[in-house]
């Protein structure tokens, strides 16, 4: 499951309906564990009842997710000292790094030109990795030019192959234990 249920719906009933649906691990917490009591609450409850009913979840951490923003270094001591009062679920699993970063790679067009969320993160992913747990993010699905192998002047590049540039410098740069690829088929008319 992407995201998890939102504040209001974290109970009991709605973590046993999501183990009926076959739905096994939430890879996108709508919780963040920040320095916030009522925020460390809500990631404690989802965690709680996501072990009750045999679910794993991937926890967005707001000091990592911070750090990360602010260009800071994280170290695997940072990691160890954030996850210290949540890893002990059996339901933890891993860490939420960034959704859909962009690079200097790819898109580097239009509204995104600049854009390096796959560089800024990338500490924080290395740390996550090194501290042995679990990191994801959510690849950038492209736009309407991704499968297409044509020359895109403003990006300079053929927009497939500045694509596939941009995978490796995620994967590279985020040393990943698995990675998601989010594809809108229907957002583009004609597609």
């Amino acid at each position: 499951g992407f995201f998890s249920p939102t504040a209001s719906l974290i109970e009991a009933a709605t973590y046993e309906t999501i183990k009926e649906t076959g739905v096994n691990h939430i890879i996108e917490s709508d919780m963040w564990y920040s320095d916030d009591a009522l925020d460390r609450y809500r990631v404690y409850a989802e965690l709680s009842y996501a072990q009750k009913y045999g679910l794993t979840v991937t926890v967005r951490d707001q000091r990592l997710y911070t750090m990360g923003a602010n260009g800071e270094t994280a170290t695997v001591e940072t990691v160890q000292n954030a996850v210290a009062n949540y890893k002990d679920y059996q339901s933890f699993t891993g860490l939420f790094i960034y959704d859909e970063p962009k690079s200097t790679a790819y898109p580097n067009v239009g509204t995104w030109k600049g854009h390096n969320e796959v560089g800024t993160y990338s500490s924080v992913a290395k740390a996550i990795a090194a501290a042995g747990y679990e990191g994801w993010s959510n690849a950038f699905g492209g736009d309407a030019d991704l499968f297409y192998n044509r020359y895109n002047s403003e990006a300079g590049c053929y927009m497939l192959y500045g694509y596939y540039n941009y995978l490796q410098n995620m994967v590279d740069s985020y040393d990943l234990d698995f990675m998601s690829f989010t594809c809108y088929p229907f957002t583009v008319e004609g597609n």
